[in-house]
């Protein structure tokens, strides 16, 4: 792996500071840290999520939602399952979600909730390309 990519800085992060913050979700009052060894081994499991979705190599997945863990986690893992991303805003309609999927030419989709869920439903007969759509939980 190249040495200045952001995946090998990502492994790079679990190798030095493993036990350190990667980043941290609000729970109810307090911020809950996730280490950089659970960042990276929830980046390996999801690729490998990926991989027995049947994403290739060279495959696109887009995400539909706002900012979250999981929306960096999936673009990461993309990259490790050696694909990429596409990122579609949460207030985008479904003909603008369409066009997205269909010119990324991506397989899956990742969507935050159900109302995210129904914008894909809506024009879902004019994805053929598109095989599987994951819902955030």
């Amino acid at each position: 792996m190249t040495e200045n990519t952001v995946l090998h800085r990502l492994i790079e992060n679990e190798r030095i500071r493993p036990n350190h913050p990667a980043y941290y979700v609000k729970s109810s009052d307090a911020w809950v840290p996730t280490t950089w060894l659970e960042y990276v081994a929830q980046v390996r499991q999801a690729a490998g999520a990926l991989i027995s979705l049947g994403f290739e190599s060279g495959g696109c997945v887009c995400i539909l939602g706002f900012n979250r863990p999981e929306w960096a986690i999936l673009c990461l893992s993309s990259m490790l399952a050696g694909g990429h991303s596409a990122g579609i805003y949460a207030t985008s309609s479904p003909p603008e979600v369409q066009y997205i999927v269909e010119n990324s030419e991506a397989s899956i989709i990742l969507v935050e909730n159900k109302k995210q869920w129904e914008k894909v439903r809506q024009v879902r007969d004019q994805l053929p390309g598109l095989k599987h759509v994951v819902l955030m939980r």
